[in-house]
């Protein structure tokens, strides 16, 4: 597994590549994203600077801290200290639109109980003592948000968390994002059976799911919602071709998409066909038709390998545990993190696993394709069956050969103003007829690797008890 190289910028990283839909629907938060790298924990970034200038309706905070229970509990008092700096640095920004008010619940106190009738979690400090440390805001209508307990291990997502809670409570009305996934990011569908684990909904996907309104769209579906404000594709695996159409057309009307893609998807629950024993599972996803209208393509099964860039592994031998260098996955930074686009300006570190080469097509002069994740020049493709087969991780230095490309890992891609595309609507009515579309503001975001979004290579556990 990946040594753990800085829990809190591995989480920043995922989380703003896959939260993209930030920037092509709601740039605030993104923003946010962004300043966080800079770990600027005493200063308000521009993101939360241009949340509170959107606040139009007053939002009153009250801030439950237990100071006095917490004198001799170093952690929870300098966390409710800097929550409480940072939330006068929100009101004194906001205008008089944010009013703060700070409580010290003393045990058995009005103020007390007016913390639990809040929401706000109670902390069992020792035998017959419990603190308080939680949020309460409310805006002048119905709306109203409880964080019960702010955690001191999350004080990385501090300024984010708040930031966050203010932008629900002034602007309630949540995007749409649509999914079409074959990764079980939704953890079990079925009823848990006796001795069967059930799968908890992948991290990114429950923070995607407090974001934002999910709409899951079939696998086999004809066309896209006109109600969706951003497409996310995880994984296109054997897409039926019906499905690629209304992709293609929502893109080309317009419509915004993320699509993830994958040679080797590690985290694809595919398992091996008893019938065909020593057959490998496919465990790629290319859509090639759909990828050549962006004027890209994927090698087809070939997954990018980089000793500049590769990661330890704890491995096995009968002389005990050693790290070996895992050529599959890659740990990234600038310069091979563009610093030139909103997607990823500002990103310190971003974990890969077993990631696809994306190129772009000659002759698609009139799109624009800017290259957001690449490798060096030792880099080069290698069969993902001889990764499989591989059983000891060093094993694949025989099969390394670098070929000095730059591979793409991602791409955004834009459409150029004379781009004009001739679509076949899916509509019944109009069945056969062509519609001339164009692709001015073509927006399509393609990154070759889905275990990017696994909790295994971005999560780390907290220290810190919630309960």
């Amino acid at each position: 597994m990946f040594e753990r190289f800085s829990s809190a910028l591995s989480v920043v990283a995922a989380t703003v590549i896959f939260l993209g839909v930030n920037v092509l629907s709601n740039q605030l938060l993104i923003d946010l994203k962004f300043d966080m790298t800079s770990d600027k924990l005493y200063t308000l970034s521009s993101g939360t600077k241009t949340i509170i200038k959107s606040v139009e309706d007053p939002i009153d905070l009250k801030f439950y801290f237990s100071a006095k229970q917490f004198s001799s509990i170093p952690e929870l008092k300098t966390h409710g200290q800097l929550t409480r700096d940072m939330l006068e640095e929100y009101v004194a920004s906001s205008k008089g639109m944010l009013n703060l008010l700070i409580i010290d619940p003393e045990p058995y106190s009005e103020a007390e109980d007016e913390a639990r009738n809040d929401g706000i979690r109670q902390i069992p400090l020792s035998p017959g003592r419990t603190g308080y440390l939680g949020l309460v805001a409310t805006n002048s209508t119905t709306g109203k948000i409880t964080i019960p307990f702010l955690k001191p291990d999350d004080e990385i997502d501090l300024e984010y968390d708040l930031s966050k809670l203010i932008l629900d409570l002034s602007n309630p009305e949540r995007k749409k994002v649509g999914l079409i996934s074959s990764l079980p990011v939704l953890g079990s569908a079925s009823i848990k059976r006796q001795n069967e684990r059930v799968e908890r909904p992948w991290a990114i996907y429950q923070l995607l799911d407090e974001n934002y309104e999910i709409i899951r769209i079939n696998y086999d579906s004809r066309e896209i919602p006109d109600e969706i404000d951003v497409l996310l594709v995880l994984h296109p695996k054997n897409l039926p071709e019906s499905t690629e159409g209304a992709i293609e057309n929502y893109t080309v009307k317009g419509g915004k998409l993320i699509i993830f893609v994958d040679p080797f998807a590690e985290a694809d629950p595919t398992a091996p066909d008893p019938s065909t024993p020593g057959v490998i599972p496919d465990l790629s996803s290319n859509p090639k038709k759909l990828l050549a209208k962006w004027g890209v393509e994927m090698a087809s099964r070939k997954v990018i390998v980089d000793p500049s860039l590769a990661v330890n592994v704890n491995f096995g031998t009968p002389e005990g545990p050693r790290k070996i260098l895992y050529l599959p996955w890659l740990q990234l930074r600038p310069p091979h993190i563009s610093m030139d686009s909103l997607f990823t300006r500002g990103l310190s570190v971003l974990n890969v696993g077993s990631a696809g080469s994306l190129q772009v097509l000659t002759g698609t002069t009139t799109l624009k394709h800017q290259i957001l994740l690449s490798t060096t020049e030792n880099s080069g493709l290698m069969e993902s069956q001889d990764i499989i087969k591989a059983g000891n991780p060093s094993n694949l230095f025989n099969k390394y050969e670098k070929d000095k490309k730059d591979h793409a890992i991602a791409i955004h891609v834009s459409g150029g103003s004379s781009n004009i595309r001739q679509v076949t609507s899916n509509n019944n009515s109009e069945h056969g007829t062509k519609v001339r579309m164009r692709n001015d503001n073509l927006d399509v975001l393609i990154i070759a690797d889905t275990d990017i979004l696994s909790d295994r290579f971005w999560i780390v556990g907290r220290r810190f008890a919630s309960s």
